[in-house]
């Protein structure tokens, strides 16, 4: 028998929402890409921000709970 679980989204605050919610990450340019995590501190797109440093997606993790402490999502 197939077991269906629940689960918890997690998204935006309301007062984040417009400013969290961008286009894919592919659909921007190199370029784009930069000027968009720059300029808009909410994005999601900032959450994938890879550190230079670190070549695995460990960061993602560590941005997605810094996002979450700070209430944006």
């Amino acid at each position: 028998m197939v077991k269906i679980s629940g689960f918890k989204a997690t998204r935006p605050t309301n007062k984040h929402v417009s400013d969290f919610i961008t286009k894919g990450y592919s659909h921007y340019s190199k370029q784009d890409l930069i000027s968009k995590q720059e300029n808009n501190p909410y994005s999601f797109l900032n959450i994938l921000n890879k550190n230079k440093k670190n070549s695995n997606f460990n960061h993602v993790q560590v941005n997605l709970q810094c996002f979450k402490k700070q209430k944006i999502i």
